[in-house]
């Protein structure tokens, strides 16, 4: 692949004033990525004999949107956003999502495909993504 040698800048999305921060953050990562890591999750859970509850998209926004404020938030240990200590517990965090769950999803979160077809080219999961 190669840049073309002229390109105009394109707004990608239009968001106003009034936009809320869920509007910015599901410009970023749309509903059909969360149903995408979702699915390709579930299926390698499957895959590999796991027996967690399965994984929905809305789990999968709630632990993109926990490591938003984990980025920004910082705290000695992880475990400290959901301590009732309020110097150290976030309570967004806390209302949102138990701290095992989170651990949980953060530890088998997929973002392609378990398997591919035998004459799959090597772009061919990222093509599966954008075409969702």
């Amino acid at each position: 692949m190669t840049i073309p040698a002229e390109s105009s800048p394109s707004l990608l999305f239009n968001l106003n004033r009034s936009a809320t921060e869920l509007d910015v953050f599901l410009k970023l990562f749309p509903k059909s990525l969360m149903i995408w890591i979702s699915q390709c999750t579930n299926q390698r859970l499957k895959k590999l004999g796991q027996t967690i509850h399965p994984i929905d998209p809305s789990e999968i926004m709630l632990v993109l949107g926990c490591m938003l404020v984990v980025s920004y938030n910082k705290v000695p240990k992880f475990s400290h956003y959901w301590s009732s200590n309020p110097s150290l517990g976030n309570v967004t965090i806390k209302n949102a999502i138990s701290r095992d769950r989170c651990k949980t999803l953060l530890s088998k979160l997929y973002f392609t495909e378990p398997e591919k077809p035998e004459n799959a080219s090597k772009t061919y999961q990222l093509t599966r993504l954008f075409r969702a």
